[in-house]
């Protein structure tokens, strides 16, 4: 294998962006920038220089197409080198979709090696959402105690010598959890189910809300317009500008130089002649 070097990982993931949106054309699904990547379109016109991601959303109804789809066939294309992971795969371990680079590996720090996948772009589902605060928080708050129980399952592989030494604790941990039927593949479905609200005027990320501020506006996605991303357009929420105030603030001013983070990956090509 050889090492992908952090200047080599956003012209992969545009790659993939733009597969995705030739394989959407083609089964006229329809998706938005959202995140950091709308940030990014917004504040840049492209990529946040740091960053190491690509964010997407898309409505519950292309959501549930997408599953069928994937389910019937997961690649995108005819050299099967992309491919869709969906919520409920055997062995992924997120409740939302993944699209990854096949002949790419990427090792997430402090998560088992055994569930590594190709450099990936995330896809999400913009659901409805209970309008009401206590129901919205009841809502969150059950998503975060399953999101933290499947991070107790899929740990590992560490590196911090501590760590390392509560690895016999953890594996312990994990033996009891499965006998309280609280495995990794549960702890999706448990999130998944939570996406219960059939109408509201509140929209957002049931499924994995970078914070409570993952919520908007249903009308600011009643539309939606193009703006440029490196070196194409790709759509956009209407009201993009309120959702990146909701979720930024003053999102056009730049954050202080030590929150520039990116994701604590090491990745690798599977065979050498893809670098070139």
């Amino acid at each position: 294998m050889k090492n992908i070097e952090r200047n080599e990982i956003q012209p992969i993931l545009l790659n993939l962006l733009k597969q995705f949106k030739v394989y959407s054309e083609k089964h006229n699904l329809t998706f938005m920038l959202c995140g950091g990547t709308l940030l990014g379109a917004v504040r840049h016109k492209g990529f946040i220089p740091w960053d190491d991601d690509i964010d997407l959303f898309v409505t519950k109804e292309t959501f549930k197409k997408l599953m069928k789809i994937v389910d019937e066939d997961p690649y995108l294309d005819d050299e099967r080198r992309y491919k869709i992971l969906a919520p409920g795969s055997k062995d992924y371990i997120y409740p939302y979709f993944k699209v990854i680079d096949t002949k790419t590996i990427a090792y997430e720090k402090n998560i088992n090696k055994k569930y590594a996948i190709g450099i990936w772009i995330d896809i999400f589902c913009l659901s409805f959402i209970p309008e009401n605060e206590a129901e919205y928080m009841k809502m969150f708050k059950k998503q975060r105690f399953y999101k933290n129980i499947n991070k107790l399952q899929i740990a590992g592989s560490f590196s911090n010598p501590f760590l390392i030494l509560i690895t016999p604790f953890l594996k312990f941990v994990q033996v009891i959890l499965n006998l309280f039927g609280l495995s990794s593949h549960r702890c999706i479905k448990k999130i998944l189910d939570l996406d219960k609200v059939e109408s509201s005027n509140i929209v957002g990320n049931v499924h994995w809300p970078l914070s409570p501020k993952d919520r908007y506006k249903k009308e600011w996605f009643q539309n939606i317009v193009k703006l440029e991303f490196e070196d194409d357009e790709y759509y956009v929420p209407i009201g993009y500008k309120e959702v990146l105030e909701s979720l930024y603030g003053n999102y056009m001013q730049l954050p202080p130089v030590e929150e520039r983070v990116q994701h604590p990956i090491k990745a690798f090509y599977l065979e050498d002649d893809l670098s070139n």
